[in-house]
């Protein structure tokens, strides 16, 4: 999850597919990033949340925050959030998730930088 302060850049990468493989990259590097165990004990809600990740805490987090009024977006490198769930699962999830305003990023990757 990341804290959109305003500071730094995060650049979001639409690709092809990627691989299965996990994606690993260090997001304190940037003092932006937090832990799902952090966005549970802010001292104050953010304005803006990029959530990194389709599985089922990231997109239960999404939906939090979203539902306190921030404005969220969720990204992550499959078609649909949710990988492994059913397919008409992870349609509806989907479906319900930008319907409620969540903005979602399919085939999408972090790139940090100075850009």
């Amino acid at each position: 999850m990341l804290k959109a302060s305003g500071t730094k850049r995060l650049k979001l990468q639409h690709d092809e597919p990627l691989s299965s493989s996990a994606f690993k990259f260090n997001l304190r590097r940037y003092n932006l990033g937090i832990t799902s165990d952090e966005a549970l004990s802010l001292g104050t809600q953010p304005k803006r949340v990029i959530v990194i990740g389709g599985g089922y805490i990231a997109v239960e987090f999404a939906g939090i925050y979203n539902g306190l009024g921030s404005e969220v977006q969720i990204v992550y490198r499959q078609p649909l959030p949710l990988r492994g769930f059913d397919e008409e699962v992870r349609q509806t999830v989907a479906n319900n998730l930008e319907g409620r305003g969540v903005k979602a990023g399919a085939y999408t990757r972090p790139l940090f930088g100075s850009t």
